[in-house]
């Protein structure tokens, strides 16, 4: 806990924790829309989020780079707003929406997401002396998995409020997962401050 006494890894601690509950809690309820919303079977639901995995692939390999020229803070918030905006097309879901819509907000979500964990991971490093590097990584890393965890649970939670009745009508069954891509968006939004009390030059 003594860790906590460093400003950037408390910032950045705490906005990992809110950014895995955020991205990877709707991995969750994602499948199941597809499921049950898109009668797709669970290999084809499966499959359906492939576009998420390839926008990870094709931006990783930049997002290191880009950190190091303009710098964690502009890096996050960027990508925070493009996450928020491709969250946000899920809060208004109907069983009409495209799929290829839908496909392409998700490969936004996936493009986000190492500019998001990346920047604040390399800003939870700062000012920590030699000694606290280990203990430092192993924090990090059960700080990400607390909040995947969390978010998880929290939104499933939240999906699940919304389907009262035991045979819940498909537009009950949608609101349970626009309520949680709420949730989702709201925690996003709420990372936009941490963000901007990055260091421009980790």
């Amino acid at each position: 806990m003594s860790l906590f006494k460093y400003k950037f890894f408390s910032l950045s601690g705490t906005s990992l924790l809110l950014a895995n509950a955020a991205i990877m809690g709707p991995m969750i309820i994602l499948p199941l829309l597809f499921i049950k919303i898109y009668h797709m079977n669970m290999i084809q639901a499966s499959l359906a989020l492939i576009p998420q995995g390839i926008g990870m692939l094709v931006t990783r390999p930049l997002i290191g780079k880009l950190i190091d020229s303009k710098g964690a803070e502009i890096v996050s918030f960027v990508s925070i707003l493009i996450s928020i905006m491709s969250t946000i097309p899920f809060i208004f879901i109907t069983d009409h929406t495209s799929l290829w819509w839908l496909y392409l907000m998700l490969f936004a979500r996936g493009c986000s997401v190492g500019g998001i964990m990346l920047g604040f991971t390399s800003s939870a490093y700062i000012g920590l002396a030699d000694k606290d590097l280990p203990p430092a990584g192993v924090a990090i890393n059960m700080i990400e998995n607390l909040g995947s965890s969390f978010g998880t649970a929290l939104i499933a939670t939240i999906t699940a409020y919304f389907m009262t009745s035991n045979m819940p009508s498909t537009a009950q069954e949608l609101s349970g997962y626009q309520g949680g891509f709420a949730l989702s968006a709201i925690l996003l939004i709420i990372l936009l401050l941490p963000s901007l009390k990055l260091k421009r030059r980790a």
